[in-house]
């Protein structure tokens, strides 16, 4: 990586050699090859509306499939060439980062970049906890073009308007068929595939727990015991040896796979928990599991789909994945500080084609755990490479409530992006936390990533350990043992010390969601305190006040979801 001077750039250019002059930007003038794509005008326009009287900026594509491109800098033009239109876009993403970046003065400078990994994925999960609103989402994928992310998947269980969830979600807490197919355009006007994933084999609980479809699972008449939360991420399978199963699996992906240009489908198929524990029980799992897994991928193939899976069943049967290995992409999802590389080369040993999955660790907390996702995501990338996988799809779960905000853990969704498109560079580092404060935060005077990363380090796990915590004890199972008094101590010290912080330095609400996780997060340790029998007579009264804030940034991104576990959950201390 050549670089001479510090410039907020993510991911940052392959190459970038600096002349000696400056040219004023603040004004540009399009000028286009005949026969441009109508979406590299729509990008230039969103980055400045052209005027006669600024810079020349010429846009030159071919007709390759490329996402390597050129951008020279001189006195008196700028030129953005490329093989291809990708490419082009993606050099108009740096232009307007480094635009940013100088407030419409630029340095003389060539820039050559292409990615080391073809496959450069975010996935979104919108089913537990959270259903963003369209509006964010459109942010969303702003923000993943213009850090070069080509793929984009949003998990879905019931957060959808199918026919089978009448009665059992909400409406006002689905996304309908016009807003999906609205995504899928924006999408493509950003050069990402917006590629659908449906579970359909196991995390079925909304369905399978419904008087309607109960029959339909694994575990008969079926009474949870403990939280909603962490019910849902045990349980439901679906009966593999019921007809009536595949016709709803099959009815589910009918009523979605029209809705996306793309032609890939991800059948998800993970975590298939209690497969013939139940009414299969005696029945080879492996064989029951390959078995309902090819059904779905027939059913697929015959509507011209290509289809991806989650890898984690497929490989506790490498002998098994020979069954499907010419119809399937696996994804292969490791979240650890030290993810599996044995799991990853098994796969490459039989030659099926993979996608590894790192993640952000946004579901521990309200603030992603930063550690973890820092090591996981620069070692998966490395894999990734190693391996030649098809690339890199990063991972945001919203397991436990999907308490923390896009901005929690927004770190990691830039950190994935650098590290696909630059799989050997040395970051993080502090020059890729003042461009991600700045890039996304707007903030340019101080960096507010230390401060998030402080909170994480004394309490990254601390809302994943109460949940369990309280749903063991609700579910009348052992709990594991409570905090260190002097930890919680320390994490609602700490928290205190960053809220004062931000408040004193921030005036306005760019961060009013990051002030309103650290201030969950002191909740959540107030909360084991009080599991501990120490009650704080002001708990309540803080909550309260709390949730005012929480609930004003949440329905900012989301509609209102399941919100209101979150608050029942605390009041239950």
């Amino acid at each position: 990586m050549e670089t001479e001077n510090k410039m907020n750039l993510i991911p940052k250019p392959k190459k970038i050699t600096y002349g000696f002059g400056e040219v004023d930007a603040s004004k540009i003038n399009w000028r286009y090859d005949d026969n441009i794509d109508e979406r590299i005008k729509n990008a230039a326009n969103r980055i400045r509306k052209s005027d006669e009287n600024g810079i020349k900026v010429y846009v030159k594509a071919g007709k390759e499939n490329c996402e390597s491109y050129n951008l020279k800098i001189t006195d008196n033009c700028i030129e953005i060439a490329s093989n291809g239109i990708q490419g082009v876009f993606y050099g108009l993403q740096t232009l307007d980062q480094m635009l940013k970046s100088g407030h419409g003065k630029l340095k003389t400078c060539d820039v050559f970049d292409e990615p080391d990994l073809a496959v450069r994925g975010f996935y979104y999960d919108i089913t537990r906890g959270r259903v963003p609103k369209v509006e964010h989402l459109k942010k969303v994928i702003d923000k993943l073009a213009n850090f070069k992310i080509n793929m984009l998947q949003l998990y879905v269980e019931n957060a959808f308007e199918f026919k089978e969830y009448v009665g059992i979600t909400r409406p006002e807490n689905m996304l309908t068929a016009k807003e999906i197919q609205e995504i899928d355009t924006y999408c493509r006007e950003r050069f990402i595939e917006f590629i659908p994933s449906l579970s359909t084999f196991g995390h079925l609980y909304d369905l399978l727990q419904s008087d309607r479809y109960k029959n339909l699972c694994e575990y008969e008449n079926y009474e949870p015991k403990g939280l909603y939360w962490t019910e849902k991420m045990g349980h439901h399978t679906i009966d593999v040896s019921n007809p009536d199963s595949e016709k709803v699996i099959f009815s589910l992906i009918d009523q979605y796979a029209p809705l996306f240009k793309s032609n890939t489908f991800n059948i998800c198929c993970d975590e298939t928990f209690d497969l013939c524990k139940g009414k299969n029980k005696g029945l080879d799992e492996g064989e029951e599991y390959f078995k309902f897994v090819s059904k779905i991928i027939g059913h697929l193939r015959n509507k011209g789909k290509r289809v991806q899976m989650w890898a984690d069943v497929a490989l506790n049967y490498p002998q098994k994945i020979e069954l499907i290995r010419n119809d399937i992409e696996l994804l292969n999802w490791e979240y650890g500080e030290e993810p599996s590389e044995e799991k990853i080369k098994k796969i490459s040993d039989k030659n099926v084609p993979q996608i590894l999955c790192p993640g952000v660790s946004s579901w521990v907390g309200f603030i992603m755990d930063f550690n973890t996702a820092e090591k996981n995501i620069s070692k998966m990338s490395m894999y990734a490479q190693k391996y030649n996988c098809l690339g890199m799809l990063n991972t945001a779960w919203g397991d436990f409530g999907g308490v923390s905000p896009w901005n929690g853990y927004v770190y990691g969704v830039a950190l994935g992006a650098e590290k696909a498109w630059n799989v050997s560079e040395t970051v993080p580092d502090s020059d890729f936390e003042d461009a991600v404060s700045s890039l996304v935060f707007g903030i340019q005077d101080w960096n507010v990533i230390p401060h998030m990363k402080r909170v994480s380090e004394v309490a990254s796990n601390i809302w994943l350990n109460l949940v369990r915590t309280y749903s063991a004890i609700k579910a009348g199972n052992e709990s594991k043992s409570l905090p260190e008094k002097a930890l919680l101590y320390n994490i609602i010290d700490v928290c205190k010390d960053e809220i004062l912080f931000m408040k004193k330095y921030c005036n306005d609400s760019s961060i009013e969601d990051i002030i309103a996780a650290i201030w969950g997060t002191k909740l959540a340790a107030e909360a084991f305190l009080r599991l501990s029998g120490e009650k704080d007579e002001h708990y309540f009264d803080e909550l309260n006040e709390w949730f005012c804030l929480y609930e004003r940034v949440w329905k900012k991104e989301s509609k209102p979801s399941e919100l209101f576990r979150i608050k029942d959950f605390l009041e239950g201390f």
